[in-house]
Order: structure tokens, then sequence, then C-alpha cells
């Protein structure tokens, strides 16, 4: 779940005009590896932002 919030983040600010976190998403992941951990790599660090932006607002909200 947190993978998914976080594609579902990084896409709502792409949405928004914010490229950036994405593009050095995918920039690290093209770096890095092909195929399957290219994907790997996406869906980790995808599921990091997500981590983080929860992360945030749990302790913003309590």
């Amino acid at each position: 779940m947190v993978w998914v919030r976080g594609g579902i983040i990084l896409h709502g600010l792409e949405a928004y005009g914010v490229h950036f976190v994405s593009q050095a998403i995918s920039s690290t992941a093209d770096a890095a590896a092909h195929g399957l951990m290219k994907w790997l790599i996406t869906a980790f660090l995808s599921g990091l932002v997500g981590l983080c932006i929860g992360a945030i607002s749990i302790s913003a909200i309590g």
C-alpha cells in the first residue's frame, strides 16, 4: 500500500507541474539497472516517497 500511495502522490505532483521528483526517481532507476531491477528500484523509491509523506501527515495531524 505504501508503494501505491507513493505512486499516486507522484502522479498528483506531476499534474500540478512538479516533475523533478518523478524525474529523479526515473533517472536513478535508469542509471542503476534495466528490466525487473529498474521496476523494483522505481517501486522502492515510490514507496519511500509514500512513507515519508505518510509520516509527515501523521505527525502534522497528531
